[in-house]
C-alpha cells in the first residue's frame, strides 16, 4: 500500500461511515453521531494525506515512513486535524469552528457512555 492508497482508503473508509450515519439516524441515533463524527475526522486526514503523510501523525517531527506505512504511530487527534487543514494546508475551516470540533471529538463517546437503555440504539 503506498500513500496515494491511504488516501483513497480514507476517503472510501470516510463516506461509508457517513453513509452508515445518515442512514442510522432516525433508528439509531447514537451509531449515528458516533459514524458521523469519524467520517469528519477520516476526511480531515485524507486531507492532510494529500499534503504530506507526516501530517497525520499527532507528533510530525517524530514520524517514521516504515511505522507510518506500518500503521505503527499516533494518529492527530480531530482538533488538531483541523487547525492542520488550516494552518499548514491552507484551507479555510472557518465553517468548522473550533468548538465544533471540540464537540464532535467528546460527543460519541459522551452519547455511547450515556445513552439510556431505554432509548433506541
Amino acid at each position: 500500500m503506498d500513500q496515494h492508497d491511504i488516501f483513497d482508503s480514507l476517503t472510501r473508509n470516510a463516506f461509508d461511515f457517513l453513509e452508515r450515519g445518515i442512514a442510522e439516524f432516525d433508528k439509531a441515533p447514537k451509531y449515528s453521531v458516533t459514524h458521523f463524527c469519524a467520517a469528519v475526522e477520516m476526511l480531515l486526514k485524507a486531507r492532510l494525506m494529500k499534503e504530506h503523510w507526516s501530517l497525520i501523525v499527532s507528533k510530525p517531527d517524530q514520524a517514521n515512513l516504515a511505522k507510518f506505512m506500518a500503521g505503527d504511530f499516533i494518529s492527530v487527534t480531530l482538533e488538531d486535524a483541523r487547525a492542520r487543514v488550516r494552518d499548514v494546508a491552507g484551507e479555510d475551516t472557518k465553517a468548522m469552528p473550533r468548538r465544533t470540533c471540540s464537540a464532535l471529538a467528546s460527543t460519541p463517546l459522551q452519547v455511547t457512555e450515556v445513552w439510556r437503555p431505554d432509548s433506541p440504539a
